[in-house]
């Protein structure tokens, strides 16, 4: 089997519904061959799931009381058998030969992770891409989509699992440091799009006397460089700032990871990458 796609759900009322059924039917017509499997991981209403995947997967219950991002991506992954494996949030839209072109990308550049592209969001504008069909990184939002991406089943087991102490929070951070780590080569591939439907952001708190409010005896354990750095984005709520403190716990400070990520890029670059198992070790691991 080639690919298997993992779809995270919560089926609450008809809009959630919607967005499985334009997930999975954008999936169905986007795929030229039937080799793939859906596997969607649902915290919502499995009824209602199921009805809506039929035949063309399995819906799996979502078993743990509170929602974690990254154990409910375990739970999909367990069940994986493609050659290839695409994690995806349950509101995007595939577009024709999505997988297609990512597949093809990985196999002719000896890539082993690839991510497509918003057309509607080019966070790629200050690249000339004219000449380029991906761009190697690791930076999220910008090469890696942790709304969906594609990885090699086989690079996938090398990593294990999720790191399910990244409950929402930080959980793309931590991945895309342990692709680095485990020498996972990560692009994002230009002519593979998948449309991401967003949810409206909320205002960003910038009260400093608002947020410690807001995080209670958290306040106290945030690295000192987010308060002097004013990095107030990463400390809005209570979950917001136990991930980033747990990040933080396993990979270090904010200077310390930056030297270390700009090494680890150095040595992917120039094929060294079986370096970097040294340059990210961490004593915190999972």
């Amino acid at each position: 089997m080639q690919l298997s796609v993992v779809i995270l759900s919560n089926i609450t009322d008809s809009a959630s519904a919607e967005l499985l059924v334009d997930a999975v039917s954008s999936l169905s017509s986007s795929i030229s061959h039937n080799d793939y499997e859906v596997i969607v991981v649902e915290s919502g209403d499995l009824f209602q799931s199921e009805n809506i995947i039929g035949k063309r997967g399995i819906v799996i219950a979502y078993d743990f009381k509170d929602f974690n991002f990254h154990k409910a991506l375990n739970q999909g992954f367990v069940k994986a058998r493609g050659e290839y494996v695409c994690f995806s949030n349950n509101d995007v839209i595939f577009h024709e030969n999505w997988f297609e072109n990512i597949k093809n990308v990985l196999e002719k550049n000896g890539l082993n992770a690839g991510s497509p592209v918003d057309p509607k969001d080019d966070k790629l504008w200050m690249f000339d891409k004219s000449n380029l069909s991906f761009i190697e990184g690791y930076e999220i939002q910008k090469f890696f989509k942790g709304w969906c991406f594609v990885i090699e089943n086989q690079s996938m087991k090398r990593l294990k699992k999720f790191d399910e102490r990244f409950q929402f929070y930080f959980a793309d951070n931590d991945f895309v440091l342990e692709l680095l780590k485990f020498n996972i080569r990560h692009a994002v591939v230009l002519n593979s799009f998948v449309e991401h439907r967003e949810k409206q952001q909320v205002k960003m708190i910038e009260n400093l006397e608002e947020l410690k409010e807001i995080n209670g005896h958290l306040f106290d354990t945030i690295p000192p460089e987010i308060i002097e750095n004013k990095h107030f984005w990463k400390i809005q709520n209570t979950k917001m700032t136990a991930g980033l403190i747990e990040f933080h716990k396993k990979w270090g400070t904010m200077s310390m990871l930056h030297r270390k990520f700009k090494i680890a890029l150095l040595l992917i670059k120039y094929r060294l990458g079986f370096l970097n198992r040294l340059v990210l070790f961490s004593s915190h691991q999972s």
